[in-house]
């Protein structure tokens, strides 16, 4: 999981090691370590993004990421992912909360 300062910063390291046999962005929690704030699939988050994808690459290994966001699955698609999750918990809630909040206009 790269989903902190850290983890970003030593996704090169951390792909590098034999027993992982992947990477997998959780870009919620990255672009808030990262000190940009809660996700908004921002031109940082989707250049965050992109590095993961090209250290995996690049170490020969599988990368995967949710993509619920359109702006995130458009930049995630073309650069192979092994999978993506097309909800995630960040999603489900607002959703849900705007279903509520929209019911509740009625």
């Amino acid at each position: 999981m790269i989903e902190t300062a850290t983890a970003f910063d030593e996704a090169a390291a951390i792909a590098a090691l034999p027993c992982i046999d992947g990477l997998f962005i959780g870009p919620a929690y990255l672009s808030m370590a990262r000190g940009s704030g809660a996700f908004a699939a921002t031109d940082a988050d989707l250049d965050d993004l992109r590095h993961i994808a090209a250290v995996a690459a690049g170490a020969g290994k599988r990368w995967a990421g949710p993509a619920a966001n359109p702006r995130l699955r458009q930049t995630a698609l073309p650069l192979a992912p092994s999978f993506v999750m097309l909800g995630d918990e960040l999603s489900a809630l607002s959703a849900g909360f705007s279903a509520m909040i929209g019911s509740g206009r009625r």
